[in-house]
């Protein structure tokens, strides 16, 4: 014990010194996993039964813990054991292991994603989204913790704006950090490898009585791709946490930062952040049936945005650099009922306020509100069958109001087999980017019409609408031998309706620019689109050492007006794979990608305002591979990881999305992904 508490005070003094990160929640599921494992080998069989079971729970595909059969959406679930296992040095490392995600870097900090095609993604930590009003995506990459410090991630495919309102289009990925534990322990973890990339992560925690915290801090950087000797990027996080246990319930109060530099690729341009910060404070609590939640996220940072305002070879002008401030604030309450026997009732309601400033803004300060009310109802139709039935209703200061329903019927035919035929409607509503800011243009002498285009006409488009997308789904998920082998499967089409595009037409006459008929900014460009697709996969374990998983999906959109197939998203995604895990403290895992070929669009890389290019991807393989050995220290948990990670070991490289390499040598779009090893230590005391 003394040992740790010196461990701990050291790491303490250390994270008052070093850079930031680290975070935790879902008061139903946050149950540690990682009690100490015993000695004796029933003991290990009982832990990994006991793992097994936090596989078959879930708690964010209705807003509070069901089991995973039950759901009303299928949900993948990723717990600490498969972090661990997988030897992944980053968030999007980690869910490439998982389709339908599909993970595109489009710059060493920027890494994007798609979900059955679709990128409109809610992004959730314990709960809180920390998707920003200004973008369509959230920034993975940006989280205030690190791998070391999630407990789980939970992925609801699918509409659910019925639960979370605006965004949770295609998927809501919910990380759930690591609850502070009682008894006082440091973990140390650290890596460095191709590429630039290092990594430095520690972690305290410790209670007394009712009152339980937690400090985390961390640090990230990487060179890029193509050029090992330019720095991408750097990050640094901190997080802490205060957790409080009643007689009636729990609240935790948590806040956290992340911080540095680094260039981000959007379908505009580039944004090169010459420094960020997005941070947040917390308060929640669960006092009984209910639950309340309050925060205040914020952004401060400056960057500069390469728009390319350039004509046959000749600049037109600029944007200054932007200092920009935002703040959102944020406050939500939910009460699980039980009006009669066999049913659960959830009623909840939130509004939030949002606020961006500059002075580089033509309207320097955005404002917006947001409102939104919830019902979700399950009820037991008899012992095999359970209904679910929900909607919300979201008003906000910009789009009209959006409907959101949610209708799902289970059934439970025998044992541990479940089949589930569900329908959903989902809205995205426009950034603020979208409908609301325009930057100040900085002419070039003589081209003053360039002003006038992008900052009346600019940008932005206040007659945007909301993007819907509904979705009809039949799923079937089994667990079978004791448990031992999980398969599902499943079939979905989906709606897309009054999508938003960026669209950029610049007429001229002469040298000058024709004002009347030239187009710029985002539209709602009426390309609906619809989409089926398949899914399944198959896990196991044969026996206690060794797992083996299966994953697929494949999904086909094409535009209504033609019929036409759209090239433009991955088609076909596959992950195969396991993890051996020996008794002498050796780990092995292998995941072997596959994806098909697509199209991406890019922008000119001279000029804004050339016609926009299309791309092809090719399809691609490459191998994501761990081994790694555990050294205990002393009896009980205490021990030592040492580990290496390989990315695309054997591979040449490939991109994931658009890019090409200039005249000058330099890349632009998308980097070309090549090899990469990372050594790994992970010290846990």
């Amino acid at each position: 014990m003394l040992s740790r508490l010196s461990a701990l005070t050291a790491v303490l003094a250390l994270v008052g010194l070093d850079p930031p990160l680290r975070a935790q929640d879902a008061e139903d599921v946050n149950e540690a996993l990682d009690e100490p494992a015993g000695s004796g080998a029933q003991e290990e069989i009982d832990e990994e039964f006991e793992l097994l079971a936090e596989e078959e729970k879930v708690f964010s595909a209705s807003k509070h813990e069901q089991k995973i059969g039950l759901s009303p959406a299928a949900v993948i679930v990723i717990t600490r054991r498969d972090i661990q296992a997988s030897g992944a040095t980053t968030f999007m490392e980690l869910l490439r292991r998982y389709p339908p995600v599909q993970v595109y870097t489009m710059s060493p900090l920027y890494e994007s994603a798609d979900v059955r095609g679709n990128y409109r993604v809610l992004l959730t930590l314990d709960g809180r989204e920390t998707n920003l009003e200004l973008f369509p995506q959230p920034f993975y990459d940006m989280l205030p913790v690190g791998l070391s410090d999630i407990e789980r991630i939970e992925i609801v495919v699918g509409p659910n704006s019925a639960l979370y309102g605006a965004n949770a289009v295609s998927a809501v990925v919910n990380v759930i950090t690591r609850a502070p534990a009682h008894e006082p322990g440091v973990e140390i973890s650290a890596g460095a490898g191709g590429t630039g990339r290092a990594f430095a992560e520690a972690r305290a925690e410790g209670g007394t009585g009712p009152v339980s915290f937690l400090l985390s801090a961390g640090a990230d950087q990487s060179a890029f791709w193509t050029e090992p000797d330019a720095s991408a990027y750097r990050l640094a996080r901190l997080r802490g946490e205060v957790a409080l246990d009643v007689p009636v319930g729990r609240f935790v109060l948590d806040g956290g930062a992340v911080l540095g530099y680094g260039d981000i690729l959007s379908l505009i341009g580039t944004l090169r952040y010459d420094r960020f910060v997005l941070g947040h404070f917390q308060l929640r609590s669960a006092l009984g049936p209910f639950k309340l939640r309050a925060f205040w996220n914020l952004v401060r940072c400056g960057f500069q945005a390469d728009l390319g305002l350039n004509y046959q070879g000749q600049t037109l002008g600029r944007i200054p650099h932007v200092s920009m401030d935002g703040d959102t604030a944020h406050l939500e309450a939910q009460a699980d009922l039980n009006p009669w026997e066999d049913n659960l009732l959830i009623l909840g309601a939130d509004g939030r306020f949002t606020s961006y400033r500059s002075e580089k803004f033509v309207n320097p300060e955005i404002v917006e509100w947001r409102a939104g009310v919830l019902l979700h109802d399950e009820q037991t139709l008899s012992e095999r069958w359970l209904l679910t039935v929900g909607a919300r209703l979201d008003l906000n200061s910009r789009t009209d109001p959006a409907f959101s329903p949610q209708v799902a019927v289970v059934w439970n035919p025998a044992d541990e087999h479940y089949l589930r035929l569900s329908y959903g409607t989902a809205f995205r509503k426009p950034t603020l980017l979208e409908t609301s800011i325009n930057f100040v243009i900085e002419p070039a002498p003589g081209f003053d019409d360039l002003k006038r285009l992008f900052e009346d006409k600019g940008l932005s488009n206040t007659d945007l609408g909301n993007e819907s997308l509904t979705t009809f789904e039949l799923g079937y998920r089994a667990w079978l031998l004791s448990r031992r082998l999980r398969l599902g499967t499943g079939a979905y089409f989906s709606m897309n309706r009054n999508l938003i595009e960026f669209a950029m037409d610049v007429r001229f006459s002469g040298m000058r620019l024709d004002l009347e008929n030239s187009l710029v900014g985002y539209d709602n460009t009426g390309k609906d689109t619809n989409q089926a697709g398949v899914y399944a996969f198959v896990e196991g374990e044969p026996e206690r050492r060794l797992s083996l998983f299966a994953r697929a999906e494949y999904q086909q959109p094409w535009l209504i007006e033609t019929g036409e197939p759209l090239a433009r998203s991955t088609e076909l995604t596959v992950a195969l794979g396991g993890v051996l895990r020996l008794d002498s403290g050796l780990t092995i895992s292998l995941t072997a990608l596959a994806t098909s070929s697509s199209e991406a669009s890019l922008r000119d890389p001279y000029s804004i305002m050339a016609p926009t290019l299309t791309m092809h991807i090719p399809a691609a393989l490459y191998l994501l591979a761990y081994l790694g050995y555990r050294i205990p220290l002393r009896p009980g948990q205490e021990h030592l990881e040492v580990g290496v990670s390989w990315f695309n070991p054997f591979g040449g490289r490939f991109r994931e999305f658009a890019g090409t390499t200039l005249e000058t040598g330099k890349n632009y779009g998308a980097e070309p992904l090549g090899p990469r090893v990372m050594f790994l230590l992970r010290l846990l005391l």
